[in-house]
This record gives C-alpha cells, structure tokens and sequence, in this order.
C-alpha cells in the first residue's frame, strides 16, 4: 500500500471503526490489515443531523498501530467526507488527551520535558515531606 486513507471497518462482531489503513500484511496462512488511531463509531440516537459518536476501540493501550485478521473484517470503505475527517481527527486528540502531548510532526506525538518537569515540581512541592505535616 502506498498511501494511508482514513477508512471505516465493519468487524464481523458488528462493531464499526473508524482509523487510518496502513498496510496489509501476510502472515502464512491468513492476512492481517494493518491500522493506526482506530475509534469506534456509536449510534447516537438524536434530533440533530449527526447520528454517531466516536469513542475509543482499546481502552487500556498506549499502542496506536493494531493489526486485524483480514478473516475478521465484513467490509471496508474509504472516507472521503470532510466533516467526518474533521469530527475523527477531533475526537482522536480528546482520546489522547490535549495536554499530554505536543504534536511535533507527522510521525507521533513528544512529551515536552519542561512542561511534565514543571508539573512534577508542583506535585513534589504539594505532597508533605514528613508525617508531622499531614
């Protein structure tokens, strides 16, 4: 594969996701799909034009990248709707949460020493030094 596309998966589990689709590769005897930043795609049942949330697919990784049994995917469709794309990439960063990382480049995500430097100064200055202070 040449290029990355923002794609939305149907598992065979019903669930639905959507994430960037990186690679297929093969591992023997079946063929995994190789994806990065997936999100689950909710119905929202709802007055308003927009039906679906996204929340998170793994709740306990700090892995981005996951590979998916090509025997465990229904279907697979390009995204190509701008406000989607926006909603997604939106979505993804509250996931990651906006202040524990800087965006730095295309490729990932670097912690700014200073800031996290800062943070434990304050936490070390809150906490009591002996038990006579609690």
């Amino acid at each position: 594969m040449n290029e990355v596309r923002l794609a939305s998966i149907k598992l065979d589990s019903g669930e639905e996701i959507i994430c960037y689709v990186l690679d297929v590769v093969d591992r023997g005897l079946n063929k995994n799909l190789v994806i990065k930043d997936p999100l689950k795609v909710e119905y929202v049942e709802s007055t308003r034009r927009k039906a679906y949330k996204f929340t998170p697919w793994f709740l306990l990784t700090t892995s981005r990248e996951h590979e998916i049994d090509m025997n465990k995917i229904f279907a697979i469709t390009g995204v190509y709707d701008e406000e989607i794309k926006k909603e997604y990439t939106k979505s993804f960063h509250l996931q990651i949460g906006p202040h524990s990382y800087n965006h730095t480049s295309e490729t990932g995500y670097v912690g700014s020493v200073n800031r996290f430097r800062k943070l434990l100064e304050k936490i070390y200055k809150e906490v009591p030094s002996s038990p006579d202070e609690c």
